[in-house]
């Protein structure tokens, strides 16, 4: 009788250490599967990666997925009520080719990282995006420029977009002069207005025109 009590007396000295050290929680961090671990197809593709992490006493785990091009996933968190075996997973949308490997990184509440799983991703017969700038136009004002200098003068051109989203344009003028690119963050479809003033203080001749540089490629005509 005194033995088991002196085994019970251990064990309940040995779960208060470990609790209170916060140690040996987390036992193993594994990848089970990455699913497809080989494509070879149209991209954009989604991979899903399967990881399980084993644990000795219930709580917390925050854990992120690592990649060997430098990616690091978001820190998730998941409870456990009881030890054992916790099954993760998250998924990755690639666009272009990938041939590396993915690791679980385990940050509390031990520390633990998992073997590297190498996968791949060979894209091919790429899906081109639909296109975000559906049409592009541009004024000039006064349109009488015949009237004697100095003489400030506005080009205005209209973006006209079908969804959500950044373009980055910029103003091109004759003799290589490039404006500054500039960013334009459209909240929703629709036609937004942009422009640019020019003061000359003497007669020119020349032309302006718009150009769109990103994410599609689209130019105005000179005026």
């Amino acid at each position: 009788m005194k033995h088991i009590i002196r085994q019970l007396a251990v064990f309940v000295l040995l779960s208060i250490s470990i609790l209170g050290a916060g140690l040996g929680v987390v036992l193993k961090a594994q990848i089970s599967s990455v699913s497809p671990a080989q494509h070879q197809g149209p991209c954009p593709k989604n991979i899903r990666i399967n990881a399980k992490i084993k644990i000795l006493l219930p709580g917390e785990v925050r854990y992120s997925f690592i990649y060997s091009d430098g990616t690091r996933g978001p820190v998730q968190r998941v409870s456990a009520r009881r030890p054992g075996n916790i099954n993760v997973h998250t998924q990755r949308r690639f666009i272009g080719d990938f041939n590396g490997w993915v690791k679980l990184k385990v940050l509390s509440p031990t520390p633990k990282t998992s073997r590297r799983y190498n996968f791949k991703v060979e894209c091919q017969n790429r899906i081109a995006p639909r296109a975000l700038v559906q049409n592009i136009k541009l004024e000039v004002s006064p349109v009488n420029l015949a009237n004697s200098c100095p003489k400030t003068v506005k080009f205005k051109g209209k973006i006209k977009v079908n969804r959500a989203g950044m373009v980055r344009y910029r103003f091109v003028q004759s003799n290589n002069i490039q404006g500054p690119v500039k960013e334009l963050r459209a909240p929703r479809a629709g036609t937004y207005n942009v422009s640019m003033t020019r003061r000359f203080n003497r007669p020119h001749r020349g032309w302006v025109r718009l150009k769109i540089i990103s994410p599609d490629v689209l130019t105005t005509r000179k005026i």
